[in-house]
């Protein structure tokens, strides 16, 4: 929500500038304090306390940027949209690097239309003041107004959108939510469109998943009676108000407490756990708990018992699998060695003799035969012309390759070098000294090099996700127990409907406090000179997000709806709104006013007043559905009760119709 940080006097709270700091130019007073306001929930008469001060400010000083802002504020909150964009304009102009400038600009020019009938001119200029804003600083609010705007003034209008709202929703559900910020949407924008509706439900924290209802509590109102929340039947009988406090099931024999006020009919709802058939030990520190906006919300996200989460189970490493690869790059290898072997592109295999000299040689082949000595001669220079040619083989073999291994004569294969020892003949195997060698290693090694990385990046890939699922499951059961010790320590129903009471009452702790009195100086009407008792009914609205009946407690405390009917001297004011518990913050409510001389009767039925006019038609006035009964409930039967005692106000129908009628009545004599 928007701040702003002001001086004040401590004695009327009348804004003071640093050139009125002698004393309070109201009420004299010369004790001041710094406080932060909030422009977007203050009331009438202190907004145009704040505009006259900061409208003083920026004729002073015409290029006041923080005087400009804040006009723009309160103009926004009165929802003159015009005076509001004029301001922030000028006030963007004179400091173009502040976020929140462009985005209640891109939001006054919105106007409390539904981005759906925006033009397209006006949407898209709507569209770079949010993207400024957003380029700039990344913030909840930003994000959910441009996806309200993508999707409803350009997906929803067949147009094409910038950036997807459901991915700017998603980035915003990761940030923290900022107090009203959906509630400051929500009053200057209509939100028409059905994903746009989808998207503030999960913006405001949606509601939880169904529920498991074994165990559950009910007690469920019907005309008839009560239900018994142990044995379910309709068996309840109350007992005697001054001697006893329990009601009991004439059933079961089973005793519960009364609601904290005689008239009232909170627990229509289905409950997560006995307990909150009571307030806690402490009723004040239960109620002061739920003071705090944050603290309500996360009351009514935790109403039922979390359900302990289950680990999410780990992917394994496919051991044998990679086992199977590895037998077939074996396999691979192995056929790629035979056909190099068969091929002998680098390698090659050289059978080494015993070294004879050529006379034994000689000898040896043609000893036996008698040769002439020119002959003889020829066959010896032959045979030494062989052996020198069989050195020279031998001896390039053993330069050109790299022996790897050799038979020796007993046909026993040796890795290694054969050396001087090694028995001849022997056959030696090698492998050539050139690039060659290192084409064939590499060729031979192509299998294993690709089973080797396949292997690590999958078990790379595996160790990462196994790290990510301890991770989550790590946090999901921090998560779960913090949840659990929330549920065990929260306040109890009876708490809440305590601080719903207190907020509407005389001293209300919330935004607006006092309903009735809020009204009344909308109305301009004095309590004391309404010519008819005020009535006042409220009552929690009981529906869910579709506007549909409920009995789930998150439902039923989320909303009180609520009736002021103020009995002025020649007109009824009627003003209807509703508050969302959530929030200290009510908006302004819808008000109608009916002159008596236009009324010709007025009759209260089962679910309304109907008020008759001239000319047939017909203004009703809405009571609580299901014959529930108000939260806050004025009685002027007990004076002695101070909190709900009151001579102007009242939350009987029959009453206050009756006296409508006799004012109708001597007003048309």
């Amino acid at each position: 929500m928007a701040q702003l940080e002001t001086l004040e006097c401590h004695g009327c709270g009348f804004p003071i500038g640093l050139d009125q700091l002698d004393k309070c130019p109201r009420c004299g007073e010369k004790n001041f304090i710094k406080t932060t306001i909030d422009p977007l929930v203050l009331d009438q008469k202190k907004i145009n306390e704040y505009i006259g001060f900061y409208q003083k400010k920026t004729e002073d000083n015409p290029k006041d940027t923080n005087a400009l802002f804040a006009m723009g504020l309160f103009y926004l909150r009165l929802q003159n949209y015009e005076l509001a964009q004029r301001n922030f304009k000028q006030a963007v102009d004179l400091s173009p690097l502040e976020p929140d400038m462009y985005y209640y600009y891109a939001l006054s020019l919105v106007g409390g239309r539904s981005p759906k009938n925006l033009d397209h001119e006006q949407a898209k200029r709507i569209e770079e003041w949010l993207n400024t804003a957003i380029k700039m600083q990344r913030k909840r609010k930003y994000l959910a107004l441009m996806a309200f705007i993508e999707q409803g003034a350009f997906l929803s209008n067949g147009l094409q959108a910038k950036e997807q709202p459901d991915k700017l929703i998603a980035e915003a559900l990761k940030m923290v939510p900022d107090g009203g910020e959906m509630v400051e949407i929500s009053t200057h924008v209509r939100l028409t469109d059905p994903t746009n509706q989808e998207f503030f439900e999960q913006l405001q924290g949606g509601k939880q998943k169904e529920k498991d209802e074994e165990g559950i509590y009910y007690k469920n109102y019907y005309i008839s009676g009560y239900i018994c929340p142990c044995c379910g039947k309709h068996s309840l009988s109350w007992g005697n108000e001054q001697t006893d406090n329990q009601c009991y099931c004439t059933d079961c024999g089973n005793q519960l407490p009364r609601p904290p006020f005689a008239r009232l009919d909170s627990w229509v709802c289905r409950y997560p756990s006995p307990r909150d058939y009571y307030a806690t030990e402490d009723i004040h520190k239960g109620a002061l708990r739920l003071i705090d906006p944050q603290e309500r919300w996360t009351f009514l996200h935790n109403l039922w018992e979390p359900k302990k989460p289950e680990d999410f189970a780990k992917p394994s490493y496919p051991v044998f699998k990679r086992l199977w690869r590895f037998a077939v790059m074996l396999l691979c290898t192995f056929i790629f060695f035979i056909i190099e072997a068969a091929v002998g592109y680098s390698t090659k295999a050289m059978r080494v003799e015993e070294k004879t000299s050529v006379r034994q040689e000689y000898r040896e082949l043609y000893g036996k035969k008698n040769y002439g000595t020119a002959k003889r001669n020829e066959l010896m220079e032959e045979l030494r012309t062989d052996s020198i040619a069989a050195a020279e083989e031998e001896k390039a073999f053993f330069d050109e390759y790299w022996i790897i291994g050799y038979d020796d004569a007993d046909k026993q294969y040796h890795y290694g070098r054969p050396d001087e020892n090694t028995p001849l003949p022997y056959k030696a195997e090698g492998i050539h000294k050139s690039y060659k060698a290192l084409l064939t290693l590499l060729f031979l090694l192509i299998p294993f090099i690709i089973w080797l990385i396949k292997t690590i990046v999958q078990f790379s890939a595996i160790s990462r996700e196994r790290k990510s699922i301890s991770q989550q499951n790590k946090a999901r059961r921090e998560q779960y127990e913090a949840d659990l010790n929330y549920f065990e320590t929260r306040p109890t129903i009876q708490d809440y409907v305590w601080f719903c009471h207190a907020f509407m009452g005389k001293d209300g702790v919330g935004g607006k406090g006092d309903l009735v009195a809020d009204a009344l100086r909308k109305s301009g009407v004095d309590e004391k000179d309404v010519a008819g008792k005020v009535l006042f009914l409220n009552y929690f609205d009981w529906q869910d997000a579709n506007d549909m009946p409920s009995a789930e407690p998150e439902d039923v405390l989320d909303r009180i709806y609520y009736v002021i009917a103020i009995p002025e001297k020649d007109q009824l004011t009627i003003y209807e709104n509703y508050w969302e518990t959530q929030y200290d913050y009510v908006s302004d409510c819808d008000s109608e006013s009916i002159f008596y001389k236009n009324i010709t009767s007025v009759k209260k039925q089962d679910d309304c007043i109907l008020i008759r006019m001239v000319g047939g038609e017909e203004k009703t006035i809405m009571l609580a559905p299901y014959k529930r009964t108000n939260i806050l409930y004025y009685q002027a039967e007990k004076p002695q009760d101070n909190e709900t005692f009151s001579i102007t106000r009242t939350g009987n129908v029959e009453e206050f119709v009756k006296a409508l009628n006799k004012l109708v009545a001597s007003y048309q004599k």
